[in-house]
Parts: structure tokens; C-alpha cells; sequence
């Protein structure tokens, strides 16, 4: 027998939802801390190349990338297209870590995470420098291509107000 008033479980339904709500208020937070470490991952990761200056265990990353980009992309003007993937990298980076040009600059990133899954498929191990650093980055680029720059972002800031424009994840949520 239910000995539970109905004030009880309205009582009960409302404290198991304050979590949910106090979750949703710290999404965009979230969203945003997301976006800016991918953003910095990328900057740290062009900066060395456009400085000429090694990290971690690559002596001289602009050596190595253009090095990849002409022995097995077999592309033209290889130190150009190498200086220009660490301009992108470093630029793109700081952008997207601030919500700017969100959405264009993560879909370019995500294409460029997919070509490096691509060259490394065949001799990426899956773990000890593997292909799953690159993966997860394409996901993650391909989540803030999808989704933009969101509440916390210079894009937000600058975008005009407009009654069309397409709901947030907390706009939409019940």
C-alpha cells in the first residue's frame, strides 16, 4: 500500500530535479571550457612551427610537417603548406578558444584531424603516440563545428539579434 502523499512525491520530484537544473545552468560553462582547451590544444601545437622552435619530443615540428606533407601527401610547396597548417593552427586555435569564427574554423580542423587519421592509419599504433589522440580531437572539433560558438563566445557577442536564429541546447531543454 502507497502510503506517499501526493505533496510527498511532488516534494521528492522537485529535489531530484535541482540537480538536473543546477547541471543545465553550468552546461554553457562547460561548452565553453571545451571549446577554449581545444582551441589551445591547437595553438600549442602551430605555435612551435611559426616559431621554429622544438616541443616535447620533435626537435623542429615545421621540418616534420613539411617533411609529411611532401613524402606522403606528395604536395607541392610543402614548407609553404606547412607553414601555413602552424599559421592555422596557431591563429585558428586562439580564435576558436575565444569563440570566434567558431564554426568554420572548428569544420577546418576537424577536416584537417581526419586527414591526419588518414596518413597515420597504417603506422599509428592505437596507443603510444596513436590514432586516438587525433580521433577524439576530430569528434571534438566536429561537436563545436555542429553546435558554434554557443552563449559564452565572441561569436554570440558580435552575431546581430535576430528572432531566426537557431535555439541553444538550454533554450530548447524542458
Amino acid at each position: 500500500m502507497n502510503t506517499t502523499l501526493p505533496r510527498d512525491r511532488a516534494a521528492k520530484a522537485s529535489a531530484s530535479a535541482q540537480p538536473a537544473r543546477a547541471l543545465r545552468r553550468l552546461e554553457p560553462m562547460a561548452y565553453a571550457m571545451l571549446r577554449a582547451a581545444f582551441g589551445l590544444v591547437m595553438m600549442t601545437h602551430g605555435l612551435p612551427k611559426v616559431l621554429g622552435i622544438g616541443h616535447g619530443s620533435m626537435a623542429d615540428p615545421l621540418r616534420g610537417a613539411t617533411r609529411l606533407i611532401a613524402e606522403v601527401l606528395h604536395l607541392p610547396f610543402a614548407p609553404q603548406v606547412a607553414y601555413a597548417v602552424g599559421l592555422f593552427e596557431t591563429l585558428g586555435g586562439l580564435l576558436l578558444a575565444a569563440g570566434l569564427l567558431t564554426r568554420p574554423l572548428a569544420a577546418l580542423m576537424a577536416v584537417q584531424m581526419l586527414v591526419i587519421c588518414y596518413i597515420h592509419r597504417a603506422h599509428f599504433a592505437w596507443i603510444d603516440r596513436g590514432m586516438e589522440y587525433p580521433l577524439v580531437l576530430l569528434f571534438v572539433a566536429t561537436l563545436i563545428a555542429v553546435r558554434g560558438g554557443d552563449q559564452l563566445s565572441l561569436d554570440r557577442l558580435l552575431r546581430p539579434r535576430s528572432r531566426a536564429s537557431i535555439p541553444t541546447a538550454e533554450q530548447t531543454a524542458p
